[in-house]
């Protein structure tokens, strides 16, 4: 008998061990974190709600480093370690750490999941966010592309959220005239679509490079990237630009260390399919290092078209990559939609 229970308990322990491994082998976090965070609200058990916090904070973030790689065409625009958060019982050794592969923050425990899951959040972006930037663009500008980068899901996370954010964060930030003027490009960039593919894409690109080119930082560096932002907002402020400069803003930016063309499809395009397929050789030629191809509405298939068959023909005599093609994601005040294609096609 007394085997009996000892057998049933060395077999109760492994199928537990097993158990606890296939719930985290499966990577079903969120479904997890919803589960664990309705037992904790019927039993009101303070581990529990702090293993709920725990799982959804470690959720978003891990899920938002695959996303935003994926929106950046496979560009590291977050540091790519798994993230774990650890409670700590003092404000004093809060704070954030890499180590061997993981990402860890350690925050103080507190009962009020906004705090907790904002405050997380922003210690990781303030080190996690394109740190191959820190040393190369101006702290204002590295300041504005992190809150754009955040803005819309703290909109989405709800009134207190976004309460707790502007309060801490965003308001105070915008106090600072540099930071304002670059965000109010910034936004009319990420409103149509182009500002993670593009433009964090380039300047995360550029500045890695530099690094490893071990170069400094130089007035015109910080001119040429003012310009490309500049370059990008006429594109997403078109109609404007055109009515002040009676023409169409400019498609190219083709400088010392950014060279890109930003080549706009429209249906028409696939009736002379062909000319659009040989401005992906012209592009090249002409200097540039990234050509995106951009499509919207029912202009997405013309962009995929022209992007595939333009590779197709001119990739392996120029030495090109085919990078892919990723949603154009435009943001509305409700939220973010799918709204086209973009494409991207580099020099090796």
């Amino acid at each position: 008998m007394i085997w009996g229970y000892i057998l049933a308990a060395i077999v109760g322990a492994i199928i537990s061990g097993l158990l606890k491994k296939a719930w985290d082998f499966f990577a079903v976090r969120e479904f997890r974190s919803k589960v664990i965070w309705s037992v904790a609200k019927v039993f009101k058990t303070k581990a529990l709600v702090k293993k709920s916090i725990k799982s959804d904070i470690e959720t978003y973030l891990n899920e938002e480093i695959k996303l935003s790689k994926k929106r950046a065409f496979g560009n590291d625009i977050l540091i790519s370690e798994d993230v774990k958060i650890e409670w700590v019982r003092v404000e004093e050794d809060e704070g954030i750490s890499f180590e061997e592969g993981e990402t860890i923050i350690r925050l103080g425990h507190d009962m009020d999941m906004t705090r907790n899951y904002i405050e997380a959040i922003m210690r990781y972006l303030e080190k996690g966010f394109a740190p191959a930037t820190i040393p190369f663009i101006d702290h204002n500008l590295r300041t504005a592309l992190k809150l754009e980068f955040i803005h819309q899901t703290m909109l989405d996370r709800g009134d207190n959220a976004f309460r707790y954010y502007n309060e801490h964060y965003l308001s105070q930030e915008l106090g600072n005239q540099s930071i304002r003027d670059f965000m109010d490009k910034t936004s009319h960039i990420k409103r149509k679509g182009f500002f993670t593919p593009v433009l964090l894409r380039e300047i995360n690109v550029l500045c890695d490079k530099l690094a490893r080119e071990r170069k400094n930082r130089t007035n015109q560096l910080d001119q040429e990237i003012d310009d490309f932002i500049e370059f990008l907002f006429n594109i997403a402020d078109k109609d404007n630009y055109k009515k002040i400069n009676h023409v169409d803003p400019p498609l190219s930016f083709i400088n010392d260390n950014i060279q890109t063309e930003i080549m706009l499809v429209m249906s028409s395009d696939a009736k002379d399919i062909e000319k659009p397929i040989d401005g992906v050789a012209y592009w090249m030629n002409q200097g540039v290092s990234s050509l995106y191809i951009a499509g919207l509405g029912y202009n997405k298939d013309v962009a995929i078209e022209v992007y595939n068959r333009g590779f197709n023909r001119y990739g392996k005599k120029l030495g090109l990559v085919a990078d892919g093609c990723i949603d154009i994601e435009v943001e509305f005040e409700d939220g973010i939609r799918k709204e086209g294609k973009i494409c991207l096609i580099t020099r090796q």
